[in-house]
């Protein structure tokens, strides 16, 4: 999980940066392109997530995401025209939002057998992200914007390998559900109107996020605020976050 959110942690913040003063977006652009890929996500990350657990050993179908990441980061870099742009983009966003599921339902899963608790989990998860913000802060006033990209597209290699050292799945014992099978029981997922509540209720959440994680970064380097502040501001918010973590276990 850490390794996952020291991507997190500078692709949130920072790559908004790149996309300007590297690919010359304006605003507009960037808003669009990550409003693109955060709808299309309603339907690609279950289709995503059909697709890995319908896998033999999932691992694999992680590991290509990890590397699918690199390669969208890659993409990213030389696509020639804006509409290139948008699906690197796209893929990008796609990539990540589906590795973060995985090493969240990875954590929920020991938390069940007894091995650790979810929130302490988390909070390493989000204090790797803390870490990354603070450390990218540094690396962005020495080296400038390129310095989010390399570390996307260095750490997702490091997360496809990584995949593969953890232990692999338990034997599967009843018989295999179809990639038909899955996206069926997805649908009935939408007919559960406790399920719709609290999806509707995770997208006004989101949504009120949406601007602070696309544009927050951008708004105060306009502003006058060192990178390396940036940083800490950020690590700030997440802070309060592991705070809650850390005592979610009691609490619930």
């Amino acid at each position: 999980m850490a390794i996952v959110f020291t991507i997190h942690g500078v692709n949130m913040p920072y790559m908004p940066v790149w996309y300007e003063k590297v690919r010359h977006l304006s605003g507009a652009q960037i808003g669009a392109m990550f409003s693109a890929a955060l709808l299309a996500r309603v339907v690609t990350g279950p289709v995503i997530a059909a697709w890995v657990e319908g896998q033999t050993d999932p691992r694999k179908g992680y590991m290509l995401l990890a590397f699918g990441l690199t390669g969208s980061t890659i993409l990213a870099a030389f696509a020639p025209n804006y509409a290139t742009l948008v699906a690197a983009a796209f893929l990008i966003q796609n990539c990540l939002s589906s590795l973060i599921p995985y090493a969240e339902s990875s954590a929920l899963i020991a938390t069940r057998t007894g091995s650790i608790s979810y929130g302490q989990a988390r909070g390493m998860g989000s204090s790797a992200f803390i870490v990354a913000s603070l450390l990218m802060g540094v690396l962005m006033a020495r080296f400038g914007p390129w310095a989010a990209w390399t570390w996307v597209s260095l750490v997702a290699i490091v997360v496809g390998l990584a995949v593969f050292r953890m232990p692999p799945p338990l034997p599967h014992t009843g018989p295999r559900q179809g990639f038909r099978v899955r996206l069926k029981q997805m649908r009935e997922f939408l007919r559960d109107p406790n399920f719709l509540r609290v999806t509707f209720g995770a997208a006004f959440i989101q949504g009120g996020h949406a601007f602070f994680y696309n544009f927050g970064t951008l708004t105060w380097l306009k502003q006058g605020i060192p990178s390396e502040w940036i940083g800490f501001l950020w690590a700030a918010g997440v802070l309060t976050e592991i705070t809650f973590l850390l005592f979610s276990q009691r609490l619930l």
